[in-house]
């Protein structure tokens, strides 16, 4: 197929109206809590996986999506953040000194740690469902992708959350309770700021979670939702899962990560004493 015809293909799509996107991070939590509490978790669970062995072809680097499930009033709206190889990325509202209109604008942050270490905050501390979507990159777009992320870094600068100015004795001894804190306390995360560009501010129904992927994706193979420019966490899941479902895409596995898929009860309180 010409990119001609791929565009157009992408034009002609109907996507999920962005606005009715936001709900479907609700109904998505809420299915899954029936479900695993009326059958059983296991079962549900793997039939809801699935994997497209003839689109995963030769994939050296583990990069996922993580689509975020929660409970949480505040969360509820869902996130979505990156795995790449060993290490997760998320971007937000994750200062909560720079909020305004109630945190649907602040300043944008980028924090990076350990994907272990995330998940598991993620899903055990948090009681969140994380549904991953594995993408297939080859080489030549590894690279772009390992590029985009340079330009991304040159355009940062390290920020410290409260917690860890107190740590450097920058400001007084406490418990500091900032969703930045938070974050710090559970995954030993790194903060970044950045200097200009459209990712300077955060805002909930443009610049957010979804434009992070996006934008370390450009210039490879990996189509972009065709919703315009307000792409909502619950929209994004929706394009996924179409591109999931859709030969020649590069979305080859879709996994959930969450309490039950952790273990049973003895390893689940074996992994909260770490």
């Amino acid at each position: 197929m010409s990119k001609t015809a791929k565009r157009m293909q992408r034009k002609m799509r109907i996507a999920l109206p962005s606005l009715l996107g936001i709900f479907v991070p609700m109904g998505l939590i809420r299915k899954y809590d029936a479900k695993v509490a009326s059958e059983d978790a296991n079962a549900y669970i793997l039939s809801q996986e699935v994997l497209v062995p003839e689109k995963a072809g030769i994939n050296p680097m583990n990069v996922e999506i993580l689509v975020h499930l929660s409970k949480k009033f505040m969360e509820a709206f869902g996130h979505v953040d990156l795995i790449f190889g060993n290490e997760a990325l998320s971007y937000g509202n994750f200062d909560g000194h720079s909020y305004r209109l109630g945190g649907a604008m602040s300043d944008g942050v980028l924090f990076i740690c350990d994907k272990d270490r995330y998940l598991r905050e993620s899903v055990i501390h948090d009681g969140k469902v994380l549904i991953s979507f594995k993408v297939a990159f080859d080489d030549d777009e590894l690279a772009i992708i390992k590029e985009n992320y340079r330009r991304f870094q040159e355009n940062m600068f390290e920020w410290f959350c409260d917690t860890q100015l107190a740590e450097q004795g920058m400001l007084a001894p406490g418990d500091y309770t900032g969703v930045e804190d938070v974050i710090y306390k559970g995954t030993g995360a790194r903060f970044y700021k950045f200097k200009k560009g459209p990712l300077k501010t955060y805002f909930a129904l443009n610049t957010n979670c979804v434009k992070v992927a996006d934008s370390l994706f450009e210039n490879t193979g990996f189509e972009k939702p065709a919703t315009g420019n307000i792409v909502t966490p619950g929209a994004y899941y929706q394009f996924l899962m179409g591109a999931l479902e859709r030969p020649g895409t590069k979305i080859y596995e879709k996994k959930i990560y969450s309490r039950e898929t952790f273990g049973n009860a003895e390893e689940i309180a074996r992994q909260e004493e770490l």
